[in-house]
């Protein structure tokens, strides 16, 4: 089911023939379905036909079928999304004769179909008399000349580089202190690793102490420790505290 009018998922791209589409639409019942649309079948239902209806979605689909005019039409579960409304008379069939039919409330009173439908009478009786006084669903489905509205609007986009405005609005919606400690537990993280760097080859030159220590371990990271041939403690305890 395609996001474009519920007409053209009826049509599914065949020439439009009045005669025909108005059969169509009084045999799968949608004469009711679409007087509850300002635009009728005009009406857009959105991307999967979010717009309608479980059963709506069924009586489009059977609507296409039968428009098309085809000559076999495989039907799955058809009784799963049958509604009071669309169900004034049903007909089973059995190679190609008809094996039961009738009203719902006259099939459940003489159990046909009882494993495919569980009908209250009552709710039943309500349906039919709304049905009944209603209007006649043979007449054509008056079409209000109306704008077609349009479920899904146009988006809009801008061209060009990101403005100043976009970057204050993005921090100002996740909080400027929080994007402040973000930043400063970042330089903290860089931080320790350029001192792990650092500790790890002020470490590896005091394995020998006959190897010169480089002018910047020797100025600023002579913390008076052994060699690391003789004991290796305080460096890996400053390690593992880094």
């Amino acid at each position: 089911m395609s996001s474009e009018l519920i007409k053209d998922n009826i049509l599914f791209g065949l020439l439009f023939d009045e005669g025909c589409y108005q059969s169509t639409l009084e045999a799968c019942a949608l004469g009711p379905d679409l007087a509850l649309f300002d635009n009728g079948d005009e009406t857009e239902i959105g991307k999967k036909g979010v717009l309608l209806s479980g059963g709506q979605k069924a009586q489009v689909a059977l609507a296409c079928a039968v428009y098309a005019r085809t000559q076999f039409v495989v039907l799955d579960d058809v009784f799963s999304d049958l509604v009071n409304s669309a169900a004034g008379w049903q007909v089973q069939l059995d190679k190609g004769q008809i094996k039961v039919q009738g009203t719902p409330q006259q099939l459940q009173e003489s159990g046909a179909l009882l494993q495919k439908l569980e009908w209250d009478a009552h709710n039943y009786a309500e349906q039919e008399a709304i049905d009944s006084s209603g209007a006649a669903t043979n007449t054509k489905v008056e079409k209000e000349k109306k704008s077609t509205k349009k479920l899904v609007e146009d988006e809009a986009r801008s061209i060009g580089s990101v403005t100043v405005e976009v970057y204050r609005t993005y921090l100002s919606a996740g909080s400027y202190w929080l994007f402040g400690l973000l930043v400063l537990f970042l330089a903290l993280g860089q931080t320790v690793q350029l001192l792990q760097k650092f500790w790890i080859k002020y470490w590896g030159e005091s394995y020998n102490d006959r190897v010169k220590f480089s002018a910047f371990s020797r100025n600023w990271l002579d913390f008076g420790f052994p060699p690391a041939s003789h004991n290796v403690v305080p460096y890996l305890s400053v390690y593992l505290i880094i």
